[in-house]
């Protein structure tokens, strides 16, 4: 399909790919001195431009060309809306016979809260939006398709919940595409086991499970201290510290098995700034699940800002407490938030003394050691059945399954250094 492409990235961000300069100016340069209706009629015109050059180059897949090549595809005269004429009319062809355009707006979040014309309170999202629709009835011949794409942005900025949809304009049986999550990423390095594995120790000296998750958390710079601050810093939406806010309470729930209120806000902002996954969204839009699924690396980053003592009481778990006052949290039925947290601290005292870092195979008999009240005089070994003396487990986080365990589930989880609510 006939692709333009435009990334609207900030042009100081080092992420990739970086901003589609002459797209942005090719669409936009000058529209910012006049009103709403004029601008959003300018825009019509341009995009129209956009989608009759995007037929006669034919690019493919952004994905598969260099990205400096794309800004000629983008030089053109913006007064040669002469150009777009002989589109206005359908006569003896309709739409669907013309190969459709496709058009890419990357990193689509920042049009949500950037507001093009000074005295009008109107985003440039919702500019956009409507010069499409514009677009779409002037020129009833260019077939084309407009995509908004962005990785971090909150689902809510682009489709709020229908009831709040100011825009909505359904009518009789027409709705909006049923909502999807692309998830195929996934593991992508972890690769799953080729046949069932009877001898568990293997997993003891094997470090596959920093692997697991998206590439983000598996990928490295050579220096686990510098990959585990890089994602502390992405569990805290870029900043350095978890002092208070989402950030801090984003490095408690990576390492929990918890379940986040579906309607609450702040699921979505945990997607959209600290590294939740979102499961699925309903049909209204209105409720979306969200959790933090097995990244072991992530886990591990989250804790050495758990074994900072002060950042550990001082803002890590008051954030749990107001997350769990508000509701939006929940501690399970039985408490067993608290209860991971005391297993977790456990694991990673043993851990780190003997690693430097959390989350690796360590013995059973000092894990336990670690969770008996100071002063106790209890020797474990008298109460340890023999054959787990010398056993060695492992724990950088849990996770929430409600299904029954079977040999291959827990197999999975032992690869993954997870613990099972």
């Amino acid at each position: 399909m006939p692709t333009m492409y435009v990334c609207f990235r900030d042009e100081s961000s080092s992420g990739f790919p970086p901003r589609t300069i002459d797209a942005v100016a090719s669409l936009f340069d000058g529209l910012s001195n006049i009103d709403p209706t004029a601008y959003v009629g300018v825009l019509a015109d341009r995009i129209g431009l956009a989608v009759v050059h995007g037929r006669k180059l034919g690019l493919l897949d952004p994905m598969g060309v260099d990205f400096k090549s794309t800004t000629t595809s983008w030089a053109w005269d913006l007064r040669a809306t002469d150009e777009l004429e002989g589109f206005k009319t359908l006569g003896s062809k309709n739409r669907s016979q013309f190969l459709p355009v496709l058009l890419v707006f990357d990193e689509a979040g920042i049009t949500t809260s950037t507001f093009p014309i000074l005295e009008y309170d109107v985003s440039q999202f919702r500019l956009i939006r409507r010069a499409l629709k514009v677009c779409s009835e002037r020129y009833p011949r260019l077939s084309f398709v407009a995509v908004f794409v962005d990785t971090t942005s909150r689902l809510s900025d682009f489709s709020p919940p229908a009831s709040k949809d100011v825009s909505s304009r359904r009518e009789g049986q027409m709705g909006l595409f049923e909502p999807f999550v692309l998830r195929g990423s996934y593991n992508v390095f972890f690769r799953p086991l080729t046949e069932q594995v009877s001898d568990w120790s293997v997993f003891v000296t094997s470090s596959d499970y920093l692997l697991a998750g998206r590439p983000l958390t598996a990928m490295t710079c050579g220096v686990i201290t510098e990959d585990l601050k890089f994602l502390s810093c992405k569990l805290n939406c870029g900043l350095v510290l978890a002092e208070q806010g989402n950030g801090a309470l984003s490095h408690m729930l990576c390492r929990l098995g918890s379940f986040v209120d579906p309607h609450a806000r702040l699921a979505g902002q945990l997607v959209a700034e600290n590294m939740a996954t979102l499961i699925s969204v309903s049909h209204d839009r209105e409720r979306m699940m969200v959790m933090y699924l097995p990244e072991p690396k992530l886990a591990i980053a989250a804790a050495r800002k758990w074994n900072h003592e002060g950042l550990f009481c001082n803002a890590l778990v008051p954030s749990l407490q107001t997350a769990l006052a508000s509701g939006a949290v929940t501690a399970g039925a039985r408490g067993e938030l608290a209860a991971q947290i005391t297993v977790l601290r456990a694991f990673d005292a043993v851990s780190i003394e003997r690693t430097g870092v959390a989350g690796a195979a360590v013995p059973l008999i000092e894990v336990l050691t670690q969770l008996l009240p100071p002063g106790a005089d209890v020797d474990l070994k008298q109460v340890v059945p023999l054959d787990l003396h010398d056993a060695q487990v492992a724990c950088a986080q849990f996770v929430s399954i409600d299904y029954k365990l079977d040999l291959e589930t827990l197999t999975e989880l032992a690869r993954l250094h997870c613990g099972v609510v």
